[in-house]
């Protein structure tokens, strides 16, 4: 295990326990608002939250929508859910739509502010907090949101990256599927990349899908990608959505092709489970939802400002082959156990 491995682990277990003792997970030095929620004193009661998906072709999307759906079940709050359908335009009247019902905060799940910047300064106008959660956002807009709580998109590139440069020595080349429009997969892209070439790795072919249009173009561009280079020994994704693709055109007749992917949705297990020559690198990203809520209620409640440092060290990384695959039904990070552990702090925080 890496040293960065190492300290994440220990610092997200110190983490967890802090949240068991309700003392609030991540945040930085005890600042105000932080993920404790404030002073607790008030009534929870109820309301809604409003979480745009950037596409629920996404898996991993899905999701997180569902844990936000579970977790603000158990409390009596309503999860608004919007599937933004890769289309800024349809993002951006799924934010319209959540101001008109007057929801307590916006979670953008992959969503980037700047192509909707105008309905996210109409949310702001209403007095409405806005985090992005779960994946990173940049670029224009971002002085629109409170806070982003989310792993580190690079991180997710770069662990795969030690992984091939140990079990593949010498390197060779490789081609990649990216997704520029959104901000925090390309990151992936863009973490990998300098520790591929310095493993002796050669990127050979790109294709940018079409967000719009996930799971075909996945397949289209795996197909592309491996007719115009059969000499390329791995193909890298962006993405959590590509491993059903990309498998369907490799698993028979490139099946020494080593697929690198991120997030442990159960699809992708399964195909490991089945024999892919699939890896993955993944990360607790569910709890950024979780933490986006905890500062929403804190906000509603008691007041508390949002707390931009709330995720800080909440976040953990682990690559999954064949050699570490739960059982079938478990994922690698617990997210039932994730829910719990904040649904228990915020009824005994407030009344």
């Amino acid at each position: 295990m890496s040293k960065r491995k190492v300290a994440a682990a220990v610092t997200v277990a110190l983490c967890m326990a802090m949240a068991l003792a309700l003392t609030g997970c991540g945040s930085s030095g005890g600042s105000e608002g932080g993920s404790d929620g404030g002073s607790g004193s008030g009534k929870l009661g109820s309301g809604k939250i409003g979480f745009i998906q950037s596409s629920a072709e996404s898996e991993r999307v899905a999701i997180w929508s569902d844990t936000a759906e579970a977790a603000l079940d158990r409390i009596g709050w309503e999860a608004v859910i919007m599937d933004g359908k890769g289309d800024p335009g349809v993002q951006g009247s799924s934010v319209q739509a959540l101001i008109a019902q007057q929801v307590d905060g916006i979670v953008l799940m992959a969503v980037d502010p700047g192509p909707i910047r105008t309905q996210l300064e109409d949310a702001k106008d209403a007095g409405i907090p806005i985090i992005a959660a779960a994946l990173s956002t940049g670029g224009p807009g971002m002085d629109l949101l409170s806070a982003n709580y989310a792993p580190e998109d690079e991180e997710y590139g770069r662990v795969l990256a030690e992984y091939l440069a140990e079990k593949v020595p010498g390197g060779g080349e490789y081609v990649q599927i990216d997704l520029t429009p959104i901000y925090g997969a390309h990151l992936a892209i863009v973490g990998a990349a300098p520790l591929l070439e310095e493993a002796g790795w050669k990127e050979v072919g790109m294709v940018d899908l079409d967000p719009a249009n996930l799971a075909q173009s996945t397949q289209d561009a795996a197909a592309s990608l491996i007719q115009a280079h059969p000499k390329a020994k791995v193909l890298f994704s962006c993405c959590d959505f590509t491993p059903a693709a990309t498998n369907a055109v490799l698993a028979d007749d490139h099946p020494d092709v080593i697929q690198l992917a991120r997030y442990d949705n159960p699809s992708a297990l399964q195909l490991i489970r089945e024999g892919a020559n699939l890896v993955l690198s993944n990360a607790n990203a569910d709890t950024g939802i979780l933490i986006a809520i905890d500062q929403i209620l804190a906000h509603k409640v008691d007041g508390a400002p949002i707390d931009p440092k709330a995720a800080d060290g909440a976040f953990e990384f682990e690559v999954i082959d064949a050699s570490n695959v739960p059982p079938e039904g478990e994922t690698h990070f617990d997210v039932e156990a994730q829910i719990d552990t904040y649904v228990t702090k915020w009824e005994q925080q407030y009344e």
